[in-house]
């Protein structure tokens, strides 16, 4: 129990500043770069792409921050990396139709009819 208590905890100030502050300034930056893509493609395009790319930051930051990739062998890492490449192959494939259809500044170009099921 002497080890746990000699050593600062996580949870002190200077810390709990730094990564509140960093929260802060992130989530609003994240909904302010939302917004623009909102503005300037299809909602159906551009979430989808949002979400993917959440994901994969997601996965590889809880595999450096908790260690996991440290565990992996070659062959896991290999199929890791080319998991991570599909995905953001496809999400270039994705983004790359997106511009000619959207040219009016983010208003939708489809009609009514086009809505329709």
């Amino acid at each position: 129990m002497d080890v746990l208590a000699t050593r600062e905890s996580p949870h002190s100030v200077p810390v709990f500043l730094v990564a509140g502050g960093a929260t802060l300034v992130l989530g609003v930056a994240q909904l302010a770069v939302l917004n623009r893509g909102l503005g300037k493609h299809a909602a159906v395009a551009y979430l989808s792409t949002y979400k993917a790319v959440l994901t994969i930051y997601g996965v590889v930051a809880g595999g450096v921050c908790g260690g996991e990739f440290w565990d992996l062998e070659r062959a896991q890492m290999a199929a890791f990396g080319a998991a991570v490449g599909v995905v953001v192959g496809g999400l270039m494939t994705l983004g790359e139709g997106d511009e000619e259809g959207n040219k009016e500044g983010g208003e939708n170009n489809c009609e009514e009819e086009d809505l329709l099921l």
